[in-house]
């Protein structure tokens, strides 16, 4: 065998990390021929990486000897005396080295500017920063070291725009697979110091200022800190009222993106009205009984003699009206969000914290669906594309691709990519017209196969519709009726007293609930009594449910919990341990649970209980 040919195994071992096999090749190749300079760089690779590095430098000084101008060796030895040997002074004088004969040398320079932070000469630093990235815009390093340099002088958005840029554009590297993830990090990061230093209720107002004018009626903003979603816009034209009104909980976090986001909203429904091209989506008696003919029949024989009627009847139309409401919000928000992106650069850190929690969110209910057989494997899989769909967008957005977490086969993943590319040629069609957006819903509906449990009319239609009805009418994500201001009085005192909460919401906890019945399935009556009464206790300070993580007990040890979470384990646990005491709880929780026990029989064959 040639030495050439030895070289190259060397380098494939040295590769696959087969560190004796690889010395084994470098040193015959060292016996034959001893003046090759790259032999030595390699093996120094390969004790550098063992944290040899006094021996490392030994080989990388033998292969300077042999060839003054080996990069590699250079690179190395400025990266051992830099970040091993904390010796900057004598790094510099090495990458100063290798681009002085390679002077557009990306990482040489990118490791220059990482020294000369560490000197305190922070803006030569990113200036340099700046130049490797016109070199090479996909080396992640770089955007890394940039970000972190302006976060040294107290330039967040500035830090944040570039670990932004870095999301998108850098590409991992085989020699250092983590700088895309502390990328991310910093993104998000970034992200929270901005939101905490952002007055973003300027930017609604604003919007909302804009939008008032040009005859349009007014906007009412009103705080209700006991509404179960971030916020809510009510049409004046569908509540048959001379102004339009946004509810919104200001009591959970990130707020402000979803009042923006309902603005969004109004937005498009103001520019369909003008052009006289409205729509609506929404969910008469007739889909409702097509969802349950189409659907039900298939439930009823998966829960065969395990649940009562009524209660089927009940569990049949809160999966109805949760996989309605995906269907009518998931293509619209597409075009809220990207439009909230490209015209309020300054909401981008609050809206990327906002849709990561969504992702987070959606990513748990795919999972916990995927795990039931109760429900139709149609609605599951549509709920799964749909998810895909809106994470495909995240990634256009932020490059932030967290599409593997939702496990998706080929099939699920072309299908979601299908969707959002339908949505990209809408948006990005030169002669977009008011109201196709609703085109790119019934393309939903067509390809998901459910276009007939739900109605898209004009909305002169639906008005004259909705003036015939004595009851709430699903629509876009909303709940609108024709009560007597009275009438809705005495609906809100009893909602507030029995705080039952919505169906996608209701869902979401049955899902919980279900996880923590599986948890404490095998533990004895003390054990839950035990995570009972530490919640209890923990819950004397008050559970956000909107919060996203920060909530553990002893009891449940490396669980870091979303209050959501949090709450399913506190209800169910007493239910199990305590149940003469779990109403007295005051969680409106119960039909949740009820539907999670029905789902755990379904799976285990029995009711939980201790």
């Amino acid at each position: 065998m040639d030495i050439q040919s030895k070289i190259n195994l060397a380098i494939q071992a040295c590769e696959k990390h087969e560190v004796e096999t690889a010395r084994k090749y470098l040193n015959e190749i060292v016996e034959e021929n001893p003046e090759i300079s790259e032999t030595y760089r390699l093996l120094g690779q390969l004790s550098y990486e063992e944290g040899k590095d006094d021996e490392a430098m030994n080989h990388l000084i033998t292969a300077l000897v042999k060839d003054p101008k080996n990069m590699w060796a250079l690179i190395m030895m400025g990266n051992i005396l830099g970040k091993r040997k904390k010796d900057l002074k004598s790094a510099r004088s090495y990458f100063n080295k290798v681009l002085e004969y390679y002077p557009d040398n990306a990482i040489a320079l990118n490791n220059l500017a990482a020294v000369m932070m560490e000197c305190g000469e922070t803006e030569e630093a990113i200036d340099i920063f700046k130049k490797v990235i016109k070199l090479d815009d996909t080396y992640p390093n770089c955007y890394y070291g940039m970000a972190m340099a302006y976060d040294s002088i107290g330039k967040h958005k500035d830090a944040f725009d570039i670990a932004l840029e870095g999301a998108k554009k850098s590409v991992d590297r085989p020699e250092n697979k983590s700088v895309r993830t502390e990328i991310l990090h910093a993104l998000l990061h970034e992200a929270e110091v901005l939101c905490k230093k952002t007055n973003y209720m300027n930017v609604v107002l604003g919007i909302k200022e804009s939008l008032e004018g040009d005859g349009n009626p007014p906007i009412e903003l009103v705080y209700d800190d006991k509404l179960k979603v971030y916020a809510k816009l009510e049409y004046y034209k569908h509540h048959f009222t001379d102004k339009n009104i946004i509810r919104y909980n200001g009591s959970l976090e990130h707020w402000e993106h979803l009042l923006v986001h309902e603005l969004g909203h109004l937005r498009m429904l103001q520019t369909n009205e003008k052009a006289h091209a409205g729509k609506v989506v929404y969910s008469t008696d007739d889909d409702n009984n097509t969802f349950n003919k189409k659907y039900g029949s298939q439930m009823r024989k998966a829960l065969k003699n395990r649940v009562s009627s009524e209660d089927l009847l009940k569990l049949i139309q809160n999966i109805h009206e949760g996989i309605v409401l995906q269907l009518l919000n998931c293509p619209i928000d597409l075009f809220v969000e990207r439009y909230i992106y490209e015209n309020y650069p300054i909401m981008r850190p609050i809206q990327l914290l906002m849709l990561f929690k969504q992702e987070q969110d959606n990513i748990n209910g795919v999972r916990s669906g995927a795990s039931t057989s109760s429900f139709p494997m149609n609605i599951v899989r549509a709920n799964k594309v749909m998810n895909i769909c809106t994470s495909l967008h995240f990634k256009r957005l932020y490059g932030i691709n967290l599409l593997n977490e939702y496990h998706p086969t080929k099939a699920e993943y072309e299908q979601g990519l299908d969707l959002f590319d339908e949505f990209e040629a809408y948006w990005n069609a030169p002669d977009f017209k008011p109201s196709e957006e609703y085109d790119l819903v019934e393309y939903f509906l067509q390809s998901l196969r459910m276009e007939d449990i739900v109605t898209i009319s004009k909305e002169d239609d639906f008005v004259e519709y909705l003036s015939k009805q004595k009851k709430p009418v699903s629509v876009d994500g909303g709940d609108y009726d024709l009560y007597t201001e009275e009438e809705k009085e005495r609906q809100r005192i009893f909602e507030e007293s029995n705080a039952v909460p919505d169906a996608g919401r209701d869902f979401m906890m049955t899902m919980y609930i279900l996880a923590a019945l599986e948890y404490m399935k095998d533990m004895t009556k003390p054990q839950v009594r035990k995570i009972a009464q530490e919640i209890a206790f923990l819950g004397m300070n008050g559970i956000e449910p909107g919060k996203k993580s920060g909530y553990s007990i002893p009891s449940i040890p490396n669980m870091d919990m979303g209050g959501y979470q949090m709450l399913a384990f506190y209800y169910s646990s007493w239910k199990l341990a305590i149940p003469q005491m779990a109403e007295q709880l005051g969680l409106p929780y119960k039909d949740a649970y009820d539907n999670a026990q029905l789902l755990f029989k379904q799976k285990y064959g029995y009711e939980l209980k201790l």
